[in-house]
């Protein structure tokens, strides 16, 4: 190896680090974003809708609760529970759970279930995780995060959450495309003329973790929300929210993609989810950075 060569690969060494990983996030998380969307997606109340009435979504929560090693006098912080797809299934084995969620219209389908459940152990805070306080959370045994990774300074949310936890801190991401974003991809540029970039994923958090020390397992999970649908209409007003259209102005176009992409058992259209999930686990340590 050259001399030159040498002073590039140390450069290249020098560069690593957390920062470094989350400024690669920054950039492709800024670069996903749809023109006028929220980095809350589910501050639309449609978007908080469809997540809560998935029969799906609930029961692959409650598998993946089962499959968590939980002590009934733990605490647990769920960070984005969403509607309580896993706060729900946690309280119910645990001393207390406490989750922090910025969407309002999640708050209210969350309550809903807090009383339809009889759990009465969750404390609810109405904010976003980067601007949530340690001395408001304070330490809690099990930290979660579950597919709510929204976070343009990922490297400060990840560390306060491992500041966070006595025990353990899960993560729920994605590793490749999405079906989600596959059908932003075939879309966008047709719609708008516009590439659509996909939102940053796992490799980048394990990289930013590793090189905190922190050195996280990395699981992939069995898990589908394979969608059928009642018509075309559904599917159409469905795919309308994942391309953030609020105008009739392409339902043509889109109907005739949906007839198209999707298979159909007895004319109603499915939209088979091939996404890649999964966990990232690791016990908090104090690190450098």
């Amino acid at each position: 190896m050259s001399n030159t060569e040498q002073d590039t690969s140390s450069q290249i060494a020098l560069m690593r680090g957390p920062a470094f990983w989350s400024q690669i996030w920054k950039k492709e998380f800024l670069a996903s974003l749809l023109p006028e969307e929220s980095t809350n997606t589910f501050e639309r109340g449609s978007r908080a809708n469809n997540w809560d009435k998935s029969e799906k979504i609930r029961l692959d929560g409650e598998r993946r609760v089962a499959d968590l090693d939980l002590h009934p006098s733990w605490s647990v912080l769920d960070i984005g529970p969403g509607p309580g797809t896993l706060a729900i299934p946690i309280a119910r084995k645990v001393k207390h759970v406490t989750v922090v969620e910025p969407s309002l219209a999640m708050i209210d389908h969350l309550k809903r279930h807090i009383q339809d459940a009889g759990v009465y152990n969750i404390d609810i805070i109405h904010s976003r995780w980067e601007d949530t306080s340690l001395k408001t959370v304070e330490l809690h045994d099990l930290v979660i995060a579950s597919y709510s990774l929204n976070f343009l300074d990922i490297e400060s949310s990840l560390l306060k959450m491992n500041q966070a936890s006595r025990q353990m801190v899960y993560l729920y991401w994605f590793a490749g495309i999405t079906t989600l974003e596959k059908i932003r991809i075939d879309l966008y540029p047709k719609l708008f003329a516009k590439r659509y970039n996909p939102f940053p994923k796992c490799n980048i958090i394990y990289n930013l973790l590793y090189d905190a020390g922190l050195f996280p397992e990395i699981k992939v999970l069995d898990t589908s929300y394979s969608q059928e649908y009642s018509d075309i209409e559904e599917v159409v007003s469905e795919i309308k929210d994942i391309l953030n259209i609020s105008t009739n102005e392409h339902d043509e176009f889109l109907a005739e993609y949906v007839t198209k992409k999707f298979r159909n058992t007895e004319q109603h259209p499915i939209i088979y989810d091939d996404t890649t999930y999964v966990r990232l686990s690791w016990e908090p340590k104090v690190n450098e950075y």
